[in-house]
């Protein structure tokens, strides 16, 4: 696992990584929105076409928002998505499916 703090370096690191999984949280607020991850998401897929995409939202705080990730799954943009009310052990058990 990487934690990367900037969205610019996500592609950079993953590439060096080689990364199977990339684990992105979305938000309302710039760097975090999920048109600024599904941008980072198309050039992950074109360098690493393997590499899983899920996305992280919080379904409480933003109904909407969580809406929109569902919508993503459903079109195919992303492989896959959770809560963040989800707890640490299903996380994991879902990440080791993918």
């Amino acid at each position: 696992m990487l934690a990367v703090d900037e969205p610019c370096e996500l592609v950079r690191s993953c590439r060096a990584f080689a990364a199977n999984i990339l684990l992105m949280e979305v938000a309302p607020f710039s760097c975090w929105t999920l048109e600024e991850r599904l941008a980072i998401r198309n050039e992950m897929k074109a360098s690493l076409p393997d590499c899983k995409i899920v996305i992280m939202t919080d379904e409480r705080s933003e109904p909407e928002l969580a809406k929109r990730v569902c919508d993503a799954k459903k079109a195919q943009l992303i492989d896959q998505f959770v809560y963040c009310s989800t707890s640490a052990s299903y996380l994991s058990a879902l990440l080791d499916t993918l």
